[in-house]
């Protein structure tokens, strides 16, 4: 099943462009929060983040709610954003505070037994949480769309789903990791062979050299064409994994709580969907 809803996710994109929304949305913003925090704007950078933490929300409702009813457009995709932009938003908010709020928690815990957790321990401990936290509520905003659950109905459904489909799940999430090295391994391929010229430099220093370097060293080694073309090629990147990503979860999650529900029928080149 996993496969056959990549294949159709796939084919979706293919066929109707306003899918490809999301993508580039948040492909464009972190693109400019990257540049903003490479040239020492990070006060704006941060306010480029708390956008996307509140656009995003509306792009995962516009793209499910479309899937869902099999009716693509730019009306279709503005509708569903608004109708189902709180249901998303909202869980999504309870998800990063239960992460922050878990990790407090065990930090003080260590604290009190007498244990002084360093950034290493911290690390680890914010690891720990916010794997196991991500993985059983990762289609809260499925469930919100696609069965229209309220916030913690959306969590604890996204929590029976994972464990209810126990093996199709770990597949999928392979399926992503194994998308997300590929794309990853393609951008980093293109980034060294553009940069060569000014990462050459890195090739000729020692092992302890390189430990020593510090972000802005590596920054005044790239250039101003050279952060252009970093954040250029991260856009790019995270705007192909992205725009992927929604539909293939959509159209899993779809699959597997309502077998059969894809309509037989086809797509016009605007999109527009017609039943046999």
């Amino acid at each position: 099943m996993v496969l056959a809803s990549f294949k159709e996710a796939m084919g979706l994109l293919l066929r109707t462009p306003v899918l490809w929304i999301n993508g580039l949305a948040v492909g464009l913003l972190s693109a400019l929060e990257l540049l903003l925090s490479l040239g020492d704007a990070g006060f704006y950078a941060e306010r480029i983040w708390v956008l996307e933490v509140l656009v995003i929300p509306f792009l995962v409702a516009a793209t499910f709610g479309m899937i869902r009813d099999h009716t693509f457009g730019l009306s279709a995709y503005v509708r569903n954003g608004l109708k189902y932009y709180f249901n998303v938003l909202l869980p999504s908010l309870m998800i990063f505070f239960a992460a922050i709020l878990t990790v407090f928690l065990v930090v003080i815990t260590l604290t009190v037994l007498g244990i002084g957790p360093d950034l290493d321990i911290i690390s680890v401990i914010a690891f720990g949480v916010i794997i196991p936290l991500v993985y059983f509520t990762f289609f809260y905003d499925a469930a919100a769309v696609f069965e229209q659950q309220k916030v913690f109905e959306s969590l604890r459904r996204s929590v029976e789903f994972v464990i209810s489909n126990g093996f199709r799940t770990i597949a999928f999430f392979v399926v992503l990791i194994g998308l997300f090295i590929l794309i990853g391994m393609g951008a980093m391929v293109l980034w060294s062979g553009l940069l060569a010229g000014q990462l050459e430099p890195l090739t000729q220093m020692s092992p302890e050299d390189l430990e020593m370097l510090m972000p802005k060293d590596i920054i005044a080694l790239l250039g101003a064409s050279g952060v252009w073309i970093s954040s250029g090629i991260y856009a790019a990147a995270l705007a192909v994994y992205v725009t992927i990503l929604y539909p293939f979860k959509a159209v899993f999650y779809r699959n597997a709580v309502q077998p059969g529900a894809a309509p037989e029928g086809e797509y016009d080149e605007k999109g527009r969907w017609y039943k046999y």
